[in-house]
C-alpha cells in the first residue's frame, strides 16, 4: 500500500499482536529503491512528536508525514513547519479526528522537518511516520535517489547522546540533528 494524496485519510492501519515479545519492522520494496523502519511497540508510543523528514530533491514527490491513531476518536493537532501541498500555512495548527487504525497523510514540496504532531488526549498515543519518496541523500549518480521512511519517536524518548557508524567508501555521511 502506498498512500496517495495530501490531507487524505486511509483505513489501512495494521495492528500486530503476539503472545510472545517480538520486534517488528516495515519494509517497502520497489524497483530501484527500498526502505525499512523499525516499528515501535505500543508501550513506546507517545502523544507529542516533531517530524524529521527530508525534501524531495526531484520535485516529483512531496516530503510527507503519516499519523495513525491507536484509539477511537483521537484528535490530532498538526502544526506544519512549512507551506503544505493543500496550502496550510506554516505555524498555524489544525486538527483532524481519526479512529483506531486510520491514518492521515500530510505533504509538502518543502521539508516537513520541524512539523509538530500531537494527540490532544494524553491517553490516546499516536504512531507517526515521515520521510520522502525520492530524496537525494549524498547521491552522485544521475537519476539515483533514496526512499526515506521512518517511524518518528515521541519527544519523551529523545536522547542526549547518540552513536553513529559511518558507511564505508561513501565519501562522507550526512547526519541530521533536530
Amino acid at each position: 500500500y502506498y498512500g496517495e494524496g495530501d490531507e487524505a485519510i486511509f483505513n489501512f492501519g495494521i495492528r500486530v499482536n503476539s503472545e510472545q515479545p517480538v520486534r517488528v519492522y516495515a519494509f517497502h520494496d520497489r524497483a530501484f529503491f527500498s526502505a525499512a523502519t523499525l516499528i515501535l511497540p505500543t508501550t513506546a508510543l507517545g502523544t507529542e512528536h516533531l517530524v524529521l523528514a527530508r525534501p524531495d530533491d526531484t520535485q516529483n514527490s512531496p516530503s510527507q508525514l503519516v499519523v495513525m491513531a491507536t484509539q477511537e476518536n483521537t484528535v490530532v493537532e498538526i502544526t506544519p513547519s512549512v507551506l503544505t501541498v493543500s496550502f496550510r500555512a506554516p505555524n498555524l495548527p489544525f486538527t483532524v479526528t481519526l479512529n483506531a487504525g486510520q491514518s492521515f497523510q500530510l505533504q509538502s514540496f518543502s521539508d516537513l522537518s520541524g512539523t509538530r504532531v500531537r494527540s490532544l488526549d494524553e491517553s490516546k498515543p499516536i504512531a507517526l511516520f515521515a520521510g520522502a519518496r525520492q530524496a537525494q541523500v549524498n547521491c552522485d549518480l544521475g537519476g539515483a535517489d533514496d526512499h526515506l521512511y521512518e517511524q518518528i519517536y515521541p519527544l519523551e524518548l529523545w536522547g542526549r547522546e547518540y552513536h553513529v557508524v559511518p558507511f564505508k567508501d561513501r565519501g562522507g555521511d550526512e547526519v541530521r540533528i533536530m
